[in-house]
């Protein structure tokens, strides 16, 4: 059976139909590896056959990649709770997943292959005799992300993937986890595992597969893609690599790149030599080599009486500015059609070296940010949400459900956040802001929990003060003679 078949046979669906995207998934993938056979594999004609030959690569489609990934998801991104024990509830599930780690490497392969997915699952789960799952301290949540040669969308609405497939192979099965809707709204994961690892040749190996129910409207999982139109495919609602209006920029750039590369390797110093300049030892009439064979400068030419010299020195004058210049120039047109504005990327030194300098907000590249952090935010706060459900339902941890969710990203790039830290220490000190604000806008806590903290500070530091007060008064009197009664007859 094809996929779509099996979907069909386990999940009772009629007429399932797989959004594919396959083919140009696999050309970026190619770009993302660092290269792709069609372009970067080729042969030349040397006149008396063909040589192949293989061309070098700067690898800059993964280097936009992790670029959009540390920009949009790197060590200063937060999500806060409003309520601080849900907080230390979802800190110990992301950190026990690796979650940051995760997400970020997911944003970088969501950006180069156009799509990507977070999936929660809950392990270690225990079921009554009637197959109810039993809350219990050993099922745990996890968090995995999916890349898109495993994804296999269902359902849209409003370009959302609403249902969708997850499909992993090993060296003999197809394991399938089928996110669907039933007839409530609920959702629904099928897994199933299929004997095969083609695609078009499936058999369902009923005794492994199982059906959990989430009892819940809210989907396990959420599909993510770059921010940017589907301009190759106007009706496919998956997303695109972002550099996949860039190919023939990438194209151009390892071009020269090799160009660059072969300078040197064919523009090395060679000293052509005849024959004549050996020389005969009189006495045995051995020919005795003039230069040292080992040497590879030298390349000895056959005889001749073409009255030439017998020694000629060859060397190409190396076109090092050309090649940089123009290997900047496509670099400038990269970072443009990639988002990050022009003049990103610098070759320099050898090698390619990022843009430190903070930006403007009226940048295209903080423009760009902001754009792709409202389906990021989207993507956490859903996938939270679905946290606090599963872990309230599934497991004996628990977490308040109405709690606000707040995604903060970092903006340290545009911005120099010192600068701006100390500003508001003088706003506070001018009582221009409160001291609850500083702490929320700082310190990644809501206004409530700020001012609690505030409150707890204040109360402290007033007890440590009447405390300190009480010991100098009372030294005070020890040595003036007004101590208490106890203390006079101790003397």
């Amino acid at each position: 059976m094809k996929l779509a078949e099996v979907i069909e046979l386990t999940t009772g669906r009629d007429n399932v139909e797989l959004y594919d995207n396959s083919s140009y998934i696999s050309m970026w993938n190619d770009w993302y590896q660092g290269k792709s056979a069609a372009f970067h594999n080729y042969r030349i004609w040397n006149g008396k056959k063909y040589v192949p030959q293989t061309r070098y690569s700067l690898g800059m489609a993964k280097k936009v990649c992790e670029d959009w990934a540390n920009l949009l998801i790197n060590e200063k991104t937060d999500i806060t709770l409003g309520d601080e024990a849900s907080q230390e509830v979802l800190n110990n599930i992301l950190r026990e997943c690796s979650f940051w780690r995760r997400a970020n490497e997911g944003i970088e392969k969501t950006f180069a292959l156009g799509m990507g997915a977070f999936v929660i699952n809950v392990t270690g789960m225990i079921r009554d005799s009637e197959g109810r799952v039993l809350p219990s301290y050993l099922p745990k949540i996890d968090i995995q992300f999916i890349n898109a040669t495993k994804i296999k969308p269902l359902t849209f609405e409003d370009d959302k993937v609403t249902e969708c497939a997850f499909v992993s192979i090993d060296s003999k099965h197809t394991y399938i986890a089928a996110h669907i809707k039933n007839e409530q709204g609920f959702y629904e994961i099928h897994n199933f595992v299929c004997d095969g690892i083609t695609e078009d040749n499936l058999t369902v190996d009923t005794d492994k597969s199982y059906v959990f129910y989430t009892n819940n409207t809210l989907p396990w999982f959420y599909i993510l893609k770059p921010n940017v139109a589907n301009n190759i495919d106007i009706d496919n609602p998956l997303g695109i690599s972002v550099f996949a209006n860039s190919i023939d920029v990438l194209k151009s750039i390892d071009l020269i790149f090799d160009s660059y590369q072969n300078e040197f390797a064919l523009g090395k110093k060679r000293i052509f030599i005849s024959t004549k300049t050996r020389s005969y030892n009189e006495e045995t009439g051995d020919v005795e080599k003039t230069f040292d064979s080992n040497d590879v400068a030298f390349y000895m030419l056959p005889e001749d009486d073409d009255g030439k010299s017998y020694i000629n020195d060859s060397t190409q004058a190396l076109r090092i500015n050309e090649h940089q210049l123009a290997l900047q120039n496509q670099l400038n047109l990269l970072s443009y059609n990639c988002g990050f504005g022009t003049q990103h990327y610098r070759y320099d030194t050898g090698g390619i070296a990022t843009a430190t300098q903070v930006v403007s907000e009226n940048s295209e590249m903080f423009r760009n940010k902001k754009k792709h952090e409202i389906l990021i935010e989207d993507a956490l706060v859903t996938l939270v949400k679905a946290i606090i459900y599963a872990a309230n339902t599934f497991t004996t941890m628990r977490m308040d459900e109405t709690t606000n969710i707040e995604i903060k990203f970092d903006d340290s790039i545009i911005e120099d956040k010192g600068a701006e830290k100390e500003s508001d220490r003088l706003d506070v000190a001018m009582n221009v802001m409160s001291k609850a604000e500083f702490r929320a806008k700082w310190y990644n806590e809501d206004l409530e929990t700020a001012q609690r903290k505030i409150d707890e500070i204040d109360s402290v530091t007033i007890d440590d003060a009447e405390t300190y007060m009480q010991a100098e008064n009372a030294d005070e009197g020890a040595q003036n003679g007004t101590g208490s009664a106890e203390e006079g007859e101790a003397r």
